[in-house]
């Protein structure tokens, strides 16, 4: 945009107006991180590091959760991003339960800083993490980041090739699925987006089992690529049911013309 005052005179700057660009953008991401900084400091208010990891341990013992939690201790972490190492040196005590790593994982991807995406990273290289039905759980956190790093990326990338390579399903489809949700969200690295999601497709043309099958359709429509639709289309007419109806949930991902005359066909 450019200011009314130079639009009367019959003036343009390109140079001026690209600052003013700058400026408008600038002040309405800082309107956003201060309004987010407002909602975060109201839900939070009276907590503390030590009241989470007290109620991840009581929550991760069965206890019922509070519908609450997860959102206001990932309000706290976004404003106390000191608070992630300790999370994750919590995430290694004996005395926390697989469900509650599991939900201490949903608060750092609900939270979803550049820190709380290290601490789910670092949380995963722990020898607490190894056993594959719980590191499968664990990786597929990263479908709820909202904004994914590169670095989250990369790792989800490297589990799931590790995974599919040893043939540990239980890791592999859940990392696929996280990395679709990446590849859909990724922002500032369409290099390294549209490389993984060429991955995704590629491996999907080698598949190896009809389940497989699925968890790459589930993981191609999260990522919602132009260029994913014929792989998923060519499924269509897949002997197996569950193939085919992985088919059509995929498909209504997409707001394309191509993906609905496939639906009706």
């Amino acid at each position: 945009t450019f200011s009314a005052k130079r639009a009367s005179s019959g003036t343009f700057d390109a140079k001026a107006a690209k600052l003013d660009d700058l400026d408008e953008a600038t002040g309405a991401s800082q309107l956003a991180r201060e309004r987010q900084r407002g909602r975060d400091q109201r839900l939070s208010e009276g907590w503390d590091l030590g009241s989470i990891e007290v109620q991840l341990s009581v929550y991760g013992n069965g206890a019922r959760i509070d519908s609450t939690f997860v959102a206001r201790a990932a309000a706290y972490v976004r404003l106390h991003p000191e608070s992630c190492a300790h999370l994750v040196a919590w995430f290694q005590d004996p005395r926390l339960t697989d469900l509650g790593r599991q939900l201490l994982l949903d608060v750092l991807s609900a939270a979803g800083s550049e820190e709380a995406q290290a601490a789910m990273r670092d949380a995963l290289g722990t020898p607490e993490a190894r056993d594959p039905a719980l590191r499968g759980a664990l990786v597929q956190r990263f479908v709820f980041v909202a904004d994914p790093t590169p670095e989250s990326a990369r790792f989800v990338a490297s589990v799931y090739a590790d995974a599919r390579a040893a043939g540990e399903t239980r890791v592999a489809f859940r990392a696929a699925a996280s990395l679709g949700a990446i590849v859909e969200h990724l922002s500032g690295s369409d290099a390294l987006a549209a490389e993984i999601d060429a991955r995704l497709r590629a491996d999907l043309a080698e598949r190896r089992s009809p389940e497989e099958e699925v968890a790459l359709m589930l993981a191609l429509g999260n990522a919602r690529q132009e260029e994913d639709l014929p792989a998923i289309e060519a499924f269509a007419g897949d002997d197996q049911v569950t193939v085919r109806e992985q088919v059509a949930r995929s498909l209504r991902r997409f707001d394309d013309p191509t993906a609905a005359a496939a639906l009706l066909a």
